[in-house]
């Protein structure tokens, strides 16, 4: 396991994985966003995404997830040029949490050709944040508000995290730590009747099964929850499955990794219009990242919940 990691060497990982997915780069957005964030990308965990779908097929994203620190990601992609100043609730929505709510960490994504796009947010491990007091920021979309008592239903009280998207206007709520039996199909099933979700297969319940986590996704723009998605964690990028597509089987397969952790994330959406699978190999993995997933044991001692 490495303790650090240059921006040479990520730089080199994201050109060699777009090479394997045969997707164009723009070298020069990326260099000057790891620049940008040097100091995240070298102390930190980093991970690449890919997702299933003829559009999601071609964006290609890489992240850095810094569990401990306060750095003001989007002030940094703002200074950086990387993106505008917005009066939109959600570029309002990370600076309302931060003078309200105890925050411990803060992670950024961002996609090969688009730049920056995503602030990740960590509430203190052992201090899960209440939902309704979560909904009651000014800045929040009514959407959370709308479905506490949904989410309560399925014990879904208490995020861990939080999400915002800056250029779809989105926003990811996590609920991790959850007790076993929380993802058994009749329970996933009934979640996504009352989303207005198409029942899941039973090949599409089973994966979910295995999940540790469950995030949903909000919007501005509606009083619905917009998707569901139950991430898999597995030790090693062999155990993801190939029947979530030949784009996800050809990045596990060839993905680089900066040292002896080879540790990935799978995962099901879940929506109204249709599933995808998302893949999220860990190229530099840090282990504290364990304690931010409220991770009970090494990946592969965990039963499925």
């Amino acid at each position: 396991m490495t303790t650090a990691v240059g921006i040479d060497e990520i730089y080199a990982a994201i050109e060699e994985s777009a090479q394997l997915l045969g997707l164009p780069m723009e070298p020069a957005k990326v260099k000057s966003a790891l620049i940008a964030f040097e100091d995240a990308f070298t102390d930190s965990t980093v991970a690449f995404r890919i997702a299933t779908g003829t559009r999601r097929e071609q964006l290609f994203g890489y992240r850095y997830i810094k569990y401990r620190g306060d750095l003001d990601p989007l002030e940094t992609a703002i200074a950086a040029g990387m993106v505008e100043p917005s009066d939109h609730p959600a570029a309002r929505l990370f600076h309302e949490v931060k003078e309200r709510l105890p925050v411990e960490g803060t992670g950024g994504d961002f996609e090969m050709g688009a730049g920056f796009q995503k602030i990740w947010c960590f509430f203190p491990s052992g201090r899960q944040q209440p939902l309704d007091e979560f909904a009651a920021l000014e800045s929040m979309p009514r959407a959370v508000g709308d479905n506490l008592g949904l989410l309560a239903r399925y014990g879904l009280t208490s995020a861990s995290l939080f999400a915002v998207d800056y250029t779809s206007h989105t926003l990811n709520i996590y609920f991790d730590g959850l007790p076993a039996g929380t993802f058994a199909p009749d329970r996933v099933r009934a979640l996504t009747a009352e989303l207005g979700i198409p029942e899941p297969t039973e090949a599409e319940l089973d994966l979910c099964a295995k999940a540790f986590a469950v995030y949903f996704t909000f919007s501005w723009d509606s009083s619905e929850i917009d998707r569901a998605c139950f991430p898999v964690l597995v030790p090693d990028p062999g155990q993801v499955p190939t029947t979530l597509g030949p784009t996800i089987t050809r990045l596990a397969n060839g993905v680089p990794f900066a040292g002896v952790d080879r540790k990935c994330i799978y995962a099901t959406t879940l929506s109204a219009r249709g599933t995808y699978y998302k893949l999220e190999p860990f190229f530099h993995w840090k282990p504290e990242l364990v304690n931010a997933m409220h991770l009970d044991g090494a990946p592969e001692q965990r039963p499925a919940r």
